[in-house]
């Protein structure tokens, strides 16, 4: 599908994306980089990825990096990609772990465990605000001027959390706005087995799903009515999955 222009959209990093099934003018954003933290708050895990592919920017200005496996080859990109392996970025490079653990992985803890998020982040730029965000937001920050810098933080394990990095030399965090703006994908802890759930974000997806199947039924272009019902079904049946995780 292909990608749209947007407006500025500050401190928010996002994939704008138009659907063929929807009339022109009719274009909607999907995952921003705020709509990534509700999915995970909500019990998905959906690696951040980036690509400069809109020809008004210049090729490699911002790009996703992968962590591989074994020897590279594009199938092996492609997994570190669904493993959640990834970071974005415009300039610096973020290196993020917790308790020896790479971005990706899931961390399974007791509540009471000691919990070591350990950032480390270099540029060719001054790299301004280095910082850890989990659950409701920045747990642990720097500002810097330096060209290299390491962020350490610990916490004691409390609930399901989800850790991600990212730097900024602005109140920006879109690698897709400016230079010099970083951030990863995410750890996850898990306690006692339980993933990071907040019942907000389930609701605000399950809303999410109804403006989006009110959106298909009135702008949506199918081959056949048995096709449109089709993607009803699928719809209602994550609203469905949503509504149980709130129970």
């Amino acid at each position: 599908m292909p990608h749209t222009a947007s407006k500025r959209n500050p401190g928010r990093g996002r994939i704008h994306i138009s659907s063929p099934s929807f009339p022109a003018g009719r274009e909607f954003t999907q995952q921003e980089i705020q709509a990534v933290i509700h999915s995970t708050d909500a019990g998905l895990r959906i690696p951040i990825t980036l690509g400069s592919d809109h020809p008004a920017r210049t090729v490699g200005c911002f790009r996703t990096y992968v962590k591989v496996d074994g020897p590279f080859s594009y199938n092996a990109w492609l997994e570190g990609i669904r493993r959640g392996k990834t970071m974005i970025t415009s300039g610096p490079l973020l290196l993020l772990s917790v308790n020896g653990h790479d971005v990706g992985e899931t961390i399974q803890a007791s509540l009471g465990d000691s919990l070591e998020i350990r950032v480390s982040a270099r540029s060719r730029r001054p790299l301004g605000r280095l910082e850890i965000v989990s659950n409701d937001g920045p747990i642990a920050s720097i500002h810097t001027s330096q060209k290299k810098a390491t962020l350490l933080h610990k916490i004691t394990a409390d609930e399901g959390r989800w850790f991600c990095a990212r730097c900024s030399r602005s109140d920006l965090q879109d690698p897709m706005e400016e230079p010099d703006i970083a951030h990863t994908s995410a750890i996850y802890v898990h306690i006692n087995g339980a993933p990071p759930l907040r019942k907000e974000s389930v609701q605000r997806w399950r809303e999410n799903l109804r403006q989006h199947k009110e959106r298909v039924q009135r702008y949506g272009r199918f081959s056949s009515p048995d096709q449109l019902q089709e993607v009803l079904h699928h719809i209602q049946s994550a609203m469905d999955a949503y509504k149980a995780l709130e129970e």
